[in-house]
């Protein structure tokens, strides 16, 4: 089979997963909003039940990322999905902390292997989300830092947010030391002109995905900024999550992340045992399996606290 059938037919399995997915939302009375919108190369779906207008970025909304629409929109509705699951078992005793961390979820509708790739996701996710917090705490542990390709800057010029006054200066990436990984997470920031720096990151296998996913989060966090700037500072009620943003963004933050990457070392991070790697079950289990893994004494990754440098 060439490339453009299996394009074609991966498309049309990810537009049918969504008809299913938004089916099984509306019967129980939880189809969200949905919007699209273009970030560089890719486009963006977000999925909110929040029908008021947010200032910066919408905590509670989910995204997915693609360089296709149907799949864009497949991701969103599987993460939204995901996000119900995780509201159903919060704070259950024996699940650790009390956050989306180390959640994923995999459509069950035509996939022979939606275990297994939730499950992956699931772990990949619990391990940047340790390994950042411990990278951005411990100044012991090792990095490697560099210049981001020449393709992001590319990419991210593809963007109207970006091309229309852009206030970044440069792009480098950051790779702390993780013992015996199966990939490596990449850190990537931007510092903005006269003012901070702004992040997003991903943990992942293979190098292209990797790049993909921190760019999107870059860029997503990037634009999230660049709507604060637009509000007025007496009308603003920020949560944690752009409080957080705003903070590292507008240069508040400057000394600890200039302080932190001032310091190298060639420690690594040693991933502990896990505390939990199992299936949850949810209202929507027949359609989206979700797996969520997680390490001993793990960290919540977003808590309310606005001097830490994950986003």
């Amino acid at each position: 089979m060439d490339v453009c059938s299996m394009i074609v037919i991966d498309r049309w399995i990810n537009r049918y997963r969504s008809k299913i997915i938004s089916t099984e939302l509306k019967r129980i009375g939880k189809m969200p909003k949905l919007e699209f919108s273009l970030l560089g190369p890719f486009l963006n779906c977000t999925a909110s039940f929040n029908q008021d207008e947010h200032c910066g970025i919408d905590v509670d909304a989910t995204c997915g990322m693609s360089r296709s629409s149907e799949i864009a929109l497949s991701k969103a509705l599987v993460e939204f999905v995901e996000r119900m699951a995780v509201r159903e078992h919060v704070g259950a005793k024996g699940m650790g902390n009390k956050t989306s961390d180390g959640f994923a979820a995999y459509p069950r509708i035509l996939s022979l292997n939606f275990k297994k790739n939730a499950r992956e996701n699931a772990l990949n996710e619990a391990i940047e989300r340790y390994s950042w917090m411990r990278w951005w705490q411990d100044s012991k542990i090792g990095f490697r830092i560099f210049e981001a390709p020449d393709s992001i800057s590319s990419d991210l010029q593809r963007n109207s947010f970006v091309q229309s006054d852009c206030m970044i200066e440069r792009i480098f990436v950051v790779e702390p030391h993780i013992e015996g990984a199966k990939g490596s997470l990449k850190i990537l920031i931007a510092k903005l002109a006269g003012r901070g720096y702004v992040t997003g990151g991903a943990f992942h296998q293979s190098h292209q995905i990797v790049m993909d996913r921190a760019l999107g989060e870059l860029m997503r966090h990037y634009i999230g900024y660049v709507q604060l700037l637009r509000v007025n500072r007496e009308v603003k009620n920020l949560d944690w999550y752009n409080g957080r943003l705003e903070y590292f963004a507008s240069g508040e933050g400057n000394f600890l992340v200039e302080n932190r990457l001032s310091i190298g070392s060639p420690a690594e991070i040693v991933l502990p045992p896990r505390y939990f790697d199992k299936e949850i079950n949810h209202r929507l289990s027949d359609s989206v399996y979700v797996h969520r893994c997680l390490f001993e004494n793990q960290q919540e990754f977003l808590d309310h606290r606005k001097d830490i440098f994950c986003l």
